[in-house]
């Protein structure tokens, strides 16, 4: 077992250190890297644990929350979606949902990491 885990529940582990380190934007090189290192030596003690873990709390799991207020909030309309995607000429029922919902109303503002490079 890796010595951190003695320090930290998988919990924390889960909801602080890789979700602020890992999953979220904005965490820095080092800190990114030795973070992801901790998040491998634990995936290894149990990859279908950590796999499920990371589905629940995981990077992408900030762009959904943000489809979901803004699909409750503004109450779009496919065509609406559509056009907003600049797909206005696509066929509606060969359009990859999930990509579509992602690019429009889940798409995260930038961060200031972003912006500087």
């Amino acid at each position: 077992m890796p010595p951190f885990m003695l320090d930290f529940s998988e919990e924390t582990l889960v909801k602080n250190v890789f979700k602020q380190r890992l999953w979220e934007r904005g965490a820095q090189g080092e800190t990114r890297e030795i973070v992801n290192s901790m998040f491998e030596a634990v995936h290894t003690l149990d990859p279908e644990k950590w796999d499920t873990l990371k589905e629940y709390h995981g990077s992408h799991i900030e762009g959904h929350n943000r489809a979901m207020r803004k699909l409750r909030e503004q109450r779009p309309t496919l065509r609406q979606l559509v056009a907003k995607n600049n797909n206005a000429q696509a066929d509606v029922m060969d359009l990859d949902v999930y990509e579509l919902l992602m690019d429009t109303v889940g798409k995260l503002p930038k961060t200031m990491w972003d912006k500087a490079s």
